[in-house]
């Protein structure tokens, strides 16, 4: 059965159990040797690109995502930002996608949480602007620490088809993640401490003065403490001086 059957299928009955064993087929089809590497995400690519082989129509590939978001599998519910993101770069359309990009940043499931971060980012380089404007107006504040969360995750220095931007403008990231760096979730202050340790790698001086500045300007509260910890668990190893003054002695979070 093609991609193209399978999804008229799901579009007529809204039953997405033929959808989720094409999915495990394709996941037990990998080698097992390759199975690190490979896992429910490649599987998920296959069928982006099989749909866009097969000639999919984005029409198709549009009524279908509300029918994903909605399903009781959480591997289908995976594929919708896949899907949503091909659709919106293709279409030069970024607004009427990202509701179902949203959802799945709140999902239940961390890897359905997880393929909408990694949306973000795909969109990102197509529509860096937008993407900015939409975090800086909407996401930041988000009622929902899930989605909170997703913008921090998405702006990691992390390459994108072996391209990203962020690397090379790191300020622009700690713009966002200043705003987040009191943030009532732990789930949220944790992906903040992992975005800038990421950061570290390239940029250990802007991340320590970044972190000095924070930690005065909240007197050193627990919410900033802990992402500090969090943020220098690289930068010790080459400014292990400048990391036991600014975290006053204490140990970083391993």
């Amino acid at each position: 059965m093609s991609v193209e059957e399978i999804f008229n299928g799901l579009i007529a009955t809204h039953n997405t159990d033929t959808l989720l064993t094409f999915i495990q087929d394709i996941k037990e089809s990998i080698p097992p040797s390759q199975r690190t590497s490979k896992g429910i995400v490649w599987s998920l690519r296959q069928i982006r690109r099989q749909l866009i082989e097969e000639g999919v129509h984005l029409t198709k590939q549009k009524h279908s995502l509300e029918i994903l978001i909605n399903s009781n599998h959480w591997q289908v519910r995976h594929l919708t930002s896949l899907i949503a993101t091909h659709c919106s770069i293709e279409e030069r359309n970024f607004d009427s996608y990202i509701p179902v990009i949203e959802a799945a940043a709140n999902d239940s499931h961390f890897g359905v949480r997880e393929s909408a971060q990694m949306a973000m980012r795909e969109l990102m380089q197509a529509f860096p602007d937008e993407v900015l404007q939409l975090y800086d107006n909407k996401w930041i504040s988000h009622p929902e620490a899930n989605v909170r969360r997703c913008v921090s995750e998405s702006l990691r220095p992390v390459l994108v088809e072996g391209k990203n931007w962020l690397r090379e403008e790191p300020e622009e990231v700690i713009k966002r993640l200043k705003r987040l760096n009191q943030d009532t979730s732990l789930y949220v202050r944790k992906s903040v401490g992992n975005n800038l340790a990421d950061i570290s790698r390239r940029y250990p001086d802007l991340v320590l003065s970044t972190l000095r500045k924070w930690l005065l300007e909240n007197d050193y509260d627990k919410k900033t403490f802990f992402i500090a910890r969090k943020a220098c668990r690289r930068v010790i190893k080459s400014h292990p001086d400048e990391v036991t003054e600014l975290l006053r002695g204490e140990s970083v979070i391993k």
